[in-house]
């Protein structure tokens, strides 16, 4: 149900190796192992990853895994019943972040503040931010707050503070019409510490993570790690606008509006037929 069409799809199939082609994600559900949901539109990644779920099947939900409260509380209530839903972005596992968060707190220092930045949009590459933050510092964030915007060229530059429960601050730039490289910085009672995720190298890591989880070796993010990221970028989008005002996490109603998967399918699918 995706928006390639049938030559994409053969082309795709005979440059990887691809032997069959399903009709429904039901039927390929009952053939797999886990299910990887990669559509852009957020909205629709409850219902495709159902019919892994119901066949007791893990599935991976690809950034951002929702965008409205409601979906979180779907998602948080399907991992309390025993399903196996993994995601989010690769940034969270990539080796840069992985090797920081390794080093022994005895060494680099008790994490003060992070900074985060990220280009392209605030929510459906922003989230590559919050993930990887959260990577290194852990879940914990229990509000957020807008401060300011700077507008040159068409481009917005965002900046919001993420309050956690622990004392760590955590300072989110989010840059909209530009691609920008993601960066991070960490300051410790110790150093200061800049970390680059290889944005060319983040895959691999992330498999392998999948594979540490089905196996038995090591867990990935929870569910509500994940829902906790996706409800921090809808607090700072409400205090965005309202005016800079703190948003609770916890605070937040699950009729509120959250972040349009539809229209971002259309633009997605607009972007990529320009291309062409």
């Amino acid at each position: 149900d995706g928006f390639r069409t049938d030559e994409e799809v053969r082309e795709f199939m005979e440059a990887n190796g691809v032997e069959r082609r399903y009709d429904s994600i039901e039927s390929l559900a009952e053939n797999v192992d886990i299910g990887f949901i990669h559509s852009c539109n957020w909205d629709k990644h409850l219902a495709q990853a159902m019919p892994f779920i119901k066949a007791g099947k893990a599935v991976f939900l690809d950034k951002p895994i929702v965008g409205n409260l409601k979906d979180c509380l779907q998602l948080e209530k399907l991992a309390d019943e025993g399903a196996l839903i993994l995601g989010s972005s690769a940034s969270r596992y990539c080796d840069q972040i992985r090797e920081f968060a390794e080093i022994p707190t005895e060494e680099r220092g008790e994490i003060i503040s992070i900074t985060g930045l990220c280009g392209v949009d605030d929510f459906g590459y922003g989230i590559h931010a919050i993930e990887a933050m959260s990577g290194i510092t852990g879940p914990g964030i229990v509000s957020a707050c807008f401060r300011s915007r700077i507008s040159l060229n068409e481009i917005n530059s965002d900046q919001y503070i993420l309050e956690r429960g622990d004392g760590i601050t955590m300072v989110l730039h989010l840059m909209s019409g530009v691609w920008l490289p993601q960066a991070f910085t960490v300051t410790t009672t110790k150093s200061v510490y800049t970390i680059q995720p290889d944005l060319f190298n983040v895959y691999p890591p992330m498999l392998e993570a999948v594979c540490d989880q089905l196996e038995n070796r090591k867990k990935m993010a929870s569910v509500a790690e994940m829902t906790e990221n996706v409800k921090a970028h809808l607090a700072a989008k409400k205090s965005r606008e309202n005016g800079g005002e703190v948003v609770i996490l916890s605070e937040l109603e699950p009729d509120e509006t959250g972040f349009d998967g539809n229209r971002y399918e259309e633009e997605y699918i607009a972007t990529v037929r320009s291309r062409k």
